[in-house]
């Protein structure tokens, strides 16, 4: 094979290896945390809470878990690659710092807030049935990672 041949065969790979990871990023992956939901009931929760079916990442299993008996729940996910997503679910509302971007999203029905960039982490705000709900994405490499659709498709997969 010539240089040509060899650079066009280069250039194709390079571009389908690129196409691949633009198409995966944007998947959401289903998520089955049966175990985690049955130790959740066990810690007599304080408040009824709805968790996530679907997450950005294939493979995330539940790596910590906190309730604090009283109104707050903390959950946080990772996959082998470290990629992690922290959820925080409790009766009072968040607070943020003033001065952060925030935009207002819809979720499903619901409203919530959409904070790009809290220190190079991704915020995903939202209230359902007086129970307050928080995503962060904390990046592997940039909080592009995950796409602000991803973190809505994630919350509207809450059940």
């Amino acid at each position: 094979m010539n240089k040509r041949g060899i650079l066009v065969l280069v250039v194709l790979l390079l571009a389908a290896a690129g196409g691949g990871w633009t198409y995966a990023r944007g998947n959401m992956h289903e998520y089955d945390y049966t175990q985690e939901t049955k130790q959740l009931k066990r810690e007599k929760l304080p408040m009824a809470i709805k968790l996530p079916e679907r997450m950005p990442f294939p493979d995330m299993k539940v790596w910590e878990t906190y309730s604090d008996g009283v109104g707050q729940v903390e959950m946080t996910f990772m996959n082998k690659n470290k990629n992690t997503v922290e959820l925080v679910i409790k009766k009072e509302e968040f607070e943020y710092q003033e001065g952060l971007k925030q935009e207002e999203v819809r979720i499903g029905d619901l409203e919530g807030l959409f904070i790009p960039d809290d220190g190079d982490k991704r915020i995903l705000y939202w209230e359902d049935e007086g129970i307050h709900y928080q995503i962060t994405y904390i990046p592997l490499l940039t909080p592009g990672e995950v796409s602000r659709t991803q973190m809505i498709k994630m919350a509207e997969s809450f059940n």
